[in-house]
């Protein structure tokens, strides 16, 4: 305490300040004290350029696809459909909850739904008998046929994951169509049909049309009939070559093919 009271010797007190050990954001120096703000990672407390304490605003939100908004009250972050919102009992009459496809992966926190369906088809047409076979006698069982020498066939080779899938498991129906031009003698009987190969393994003879008592006589006819073949339940990533091979099975006489047209479809998809 100094001063006498007067005008030119005023009463002073002076002491020494004493900072609170606990945590207050309050520091002593020799100039008095100072205001010291953390130095932590994101602290945003400043000094204005009135001298005072400032915490300056956050930055605007970056909003990254599928989202809008800041983050504001105004603005709130909200998903960001194309064609805003629609109620699920406008079009669904089951439960929402339980056949949305739309989930989140509790690992990653990932958005997922199920990954596409694919489907292809495709059609080919074959004339096999180029040259014609003039005769063909007693074969000893299901025969492929070779005009010229080269073995007659349709095939469809569908590649691994085709068309992108790569989850889900698969199937295929084919359907093979003959229409066939045949010259038998007056003792032959016979069968027509195709011969089945899957990857490479014969599966067995399809029979078309046949005939078990010979007509007496030599006729030319000409016989049309379907064959097919599915599979389904193929894990992804698996190929499949199917091939059909015009095929006879001539237990008596003798016949000639003139004509042998094959029209082969074949139709795939993905599998739930």
């Amino acid at each position: 305490f100094t001063g006498s009271g007067a005008a030119g010797s005023p009463y002073q007190v002076a002491a020494d300040v004493i900072v609170a050990p606990e945590p207050n954001g309050l520091e002593e120096t020799p100039n008095g004290l100072l205001v010291a703000p953390s130095s932590d990672s994101g602290n945003q407390l400043s000094i204005g350029g009135d001298g005072r304490l400032f915490v300056p605003p956050d930055p605007p939100l970056s909003v990254g696809c599928g989202l809008k908004g800041d983050g504001t009250s105004g603005a709130p972050l909200a998903a960001n459909p194309a064609r805003g919102s629609d109620p699920w009992a406008s079009h669904w009459g089951c439960d929402a909850t339980q056949y949305s496809t739309l989930r989140c992966d509790p690992n990653t926190g990932l958005l997922w739904t199920p990954p596409e369906h694919y489907s292809a088809s495709d059609y080919l047409y074959q004339e096999h008998m180029n040259p014609s076979i003039a005769s063909q006698g007693t074969t000893g069982g299901w025969v492929a046929l070779k005009p010229g020498g080269v073995a007659a066939f349709v095939q469809m080779a569908i590649p691994a994951n085709f068309l992108g899938n790569q989850c889900r498991d698969w199937g295929y129906e084919t359907h093979v169509h003959a229409s066939i031009d045949i010259t038998a003698n007056s003792t032959a009987t016979f069968e027509l049909g195709y011969i089945l190969q899957v990857n490479g393994a014969t599966v067995g003879p399809r029979p078309i049309e046949a005939v078990y008592t010979a007509y007496g006589a030599s006729r030319r006819e000409r016989y049309a009939g379907s064959v097919s073949h599915a599979f389904y339940r193929i894990p992804a990533g698996t190929a499949r070559q199917v091939v059909f091979f015009p095929a006879v099975n001539v237990t008596a006489g003798s016949i000639a093919i003139n004509s042998w047209n094959s029209e082969f479809t074949m139709h795939t998809q993905t599998r739930d």
